[in-house]
This record gives C-alpha cells, sequence and structure tokens, in this order.
C-alpha cells in the first residue's frame, strides 16, 4: 500500500475537518461565548464557527453586513440574520471574518481552472499513450508527488484512468455550467478554506491520478469480466449521482427566483425526488460520484479512495450543518428528512 504527497495531504484534511467539526461549539455554547466572554478561548471558538460554518449555511452578505456594523433599522433582516447578530462577537473578528470571507460566486472558479487543468494533464496522458516521450517537466512533478519513491504496486491498466478522467472531466464541465447557467447564487460567502480546498481539489485531481499509476508501463490489455461489470457499476453510479445533483441544482435555483423570475432573497423548503429524504442531496450525490471512480478501480487505488473519503467526510459535515440550519430556521421543516445519507444521517 502506498500513500504520496497528495494522498498524505487529502488523508490529513479529512481527518482535521472531522476534528474541527467535533470541536464546534454547540448553540447554548455559542450563546454564552457571544454575551460578553472576551477570554482568548471564546474568542478562537466563535472564530472557528464562523470560519468553518460561515458559508455552508444559508446567510447573506448584506445581513451580515448590517449587523456587523449594528444597524438596527434593517426591518428585512431574517431569523437567520438575528441569529449573526447574537454572535457578531468582538470587532476584530468581524474585520477578520470579512477579510477571509470568499463571495459564492466564486465556485465558479473551482470548475473552470480544473477543467482548464484536467484538460491540459488528459491531453498529455493521451500524448505519452500515443508512443510519444514523457514531458520532463510531469515527470518531475509526478516524482515530485510520489516523493520520488517507486512503487511497485500500482495499477498498470489503461483503461480505467482514460475512464475516471473522463467522467471526471465531465463533472468539472457540467459544474462550469451549471456555475454558469443555472445556479443563482445569493451574496453570500464562503471561508477562504473551502475556497482554497476545492481549487486544490480540482486542480490537482488529474496528476494525482497520474501519480497513482505505473504511468510507464500503462497497457491497454483486455478488461476481465470483473473489470467490466466494475467499471460498468462505477460509470452507473457516476451518472445517477450526476443526474441527481444536476436536479438539485435545478431546485435550488428555481427557489432563488419568484414568480417574475427575478432574483429572490428569501429562502424556502426544497421539495421533490432526493429532497424528500435528505436535505442536502446534492452532497449525497457528490460523496456517490467519487465512490464510483474508485469503483471503476475495483476500489484498489488508494490515491481514489482517499480523496473519495475526503469528499465523504467533508459533505458530510456540511451537510450535517446545512441540515441543523434547516431544522432551526423553519418550524414545520420535515422529521423524516435525514442530512445526507438516506434514512441514517
Amino acid at each position: 500500500m502506498y500513500f504520496n504527497a497528495l494522498s498524505i495531504f487529502w488523508m490529513f484534511s479529512s481527518v482535521l475537518i472531522i476534528v474541527l467539526h467535533n470541536l464546534l461549539p454547540r448553540k447554548s455554547e455559542l450563546s454564552k461565548l457571544s454575551n460578553g466572554n472576551n477570554s482568548l478561548r471564546g474568542f478562537l471558538k466563535i472564530l472557528l464557527w464562523k470560519l468553518y460554518v460561515f458559508g455552508k449555511l444559508k446567510d447573506s452578505q448584506h445581513d451580515w453586513d448590517h449587523i456587523a456594523n449594528g444597524d438596527e433599522s434593517n426591518s428585512t433582516r431574517t431569523h437567520a440574520s438575528l441569529r449573526h447578530q447574537q454572535l457578531a462577537g468582538t470587532s476584530k473578528q468581524n474585520i477578520l471574518l470579512k477579510v477571509t470571507a470568499i463571495p459564492k460566486s466564486w465556485f465558479t472558479h473551482f470548475y473552470l481552472v480544473g477543467a482548464l487543468v484536467h484538460f491540459a494533464v488528459f491531453s498529455t496522458l493521451i500524448y505519452v499513450l500515443l508512443g510519444n516521450p514523457f514531458p520532463a517537466a510531469l515527470r518531475w512533478l509526478i516524482n515530485l508527488i510520489n516523493l520520488n519513491i517507486e512503487a511497485n504496486d500500482l495499477d498498470d491498466k489503461a483503461w480505467p484512468v482514460l475512464i475516471v478522467f473522463t467522467l471526471e472531466f465531465l463533472q468539472m464541465l457540467r459544474r462550469l455550467y451549471e456555475c454558469v447557467f443555472v445556479s443563482t447564487f445569493s451574496k453570500g460567502t464562503m471561508s477562504f478554506v473551502h475556497y482554497f480546498l476545492g481549487m486544490f481539489l480540482y486542480s490537482s485531481f488529474g496528476i494525482g491520478l497520474l501519480a497513482s499509476v505505473k504511468l510507464d508501463k500503462l497497457v491497454f490489455a483486455y478488461p476481465s469480466l470483473e473489470e467490466i461489470v466494475y467499471s460498468f457499476l462505477g460509470i452507473s453510479l457516476f451518472v445517477w449521482g450526476s443526474y441527481y445533483q444536476h436536479k438539485s441544482m435545478l431546485t435550488f435555483a428555481s427557489l432563488r427566483k419568484d414568480k417574475t423570475d427575478h432574483k429572490a432573497d428569501e429562502h424556502y423548503i426544497p421539495q421533490g425526488h432526493l429532497f424528500e429524504i435528505v436535505s442536502c442531496p446534492h452532497y449525497l450525490c457528490e460523496i456517490l460520484i467519487y465512490f464510483g471512480f474508485c469503483l471503476v478501480f475495483r476500489f484498489i487505488n488508494i490515491y481514489l479512495l482517499i480523496v473519495a473519503f475526503f469528499v465523504l467526510t467533508n459533505q458530510m459535515c456540511c451537510g450535517i450543518a446545512v441540515h441543523a440550519w434547516y431544522q432551526e430556521h423553519f418550524s414545520g421543516y420535515p422529521m423524516t428528512r435525514k442530512a445526507v445519507i438516506p434514512y441514517i444521517l
């Protein structure tokens, strides 16, 4: 079993997300911390809550600005905004939060940059597989990622690499299309931490996959029946996840527009298809998409398994936070809905 530098990074990030999620102060503790607790520990806990949760929930930057500036005259302030007023904290926290906040519309950068880098790496892979010399710069980068260790247990089949490369490229293009033509972004923000991780994940995925196989010895051997079955299941899971993730994006976009098709700032309970059983079907689908990649490789590619685990931990923690937000701000929220995993969590 071999772990390259990217595998180690994503495993560390996964563990860190789990730790931070469990360190988040709960509602009762937040109330105590926000009511005059100026200790360093209190400051750090509120800051952690804001950096981790802010941007995953449904609050707009416009409302936050009113609260941070002490504007009490905004009659349209939502219950979520009042919650932020309670947690506004010190001016230092407000300044730091604003500096580190990234507009949610910048989600587009993930898929634009990721698609461009992925296409470049994919094109280079095809170039090499056609019998051309291996680019020195790419070889140096792969050796760097592999920590200059020659691993002997890497996969040497070309077709699963090409399948996953193609599927991930399609995933990036679809998400880019949704960000540009489907999604209606609010004025909300995300933490710079989320922005960095998203940019790094999508821009490094292709090169990480190349570093996880025997690139110099890839062969187009005829697949066994077992490999065909795994590939079919992986592709099917990818298609199913992509379809319902797209439906989820359409649902969210429809909720962000009023009857005159103009952008609306109110928030509503999503309804229909997977929303009837989970609060965040788009997170569930993202998890399934990446586990579909693992299926194509028959769960033997360590890099893909760790990336899928990172996606699982990140989406689960996000989903739990969003699910709690829905329950807090909608008194009639369906009790039977789970956060991400149907009927379980």
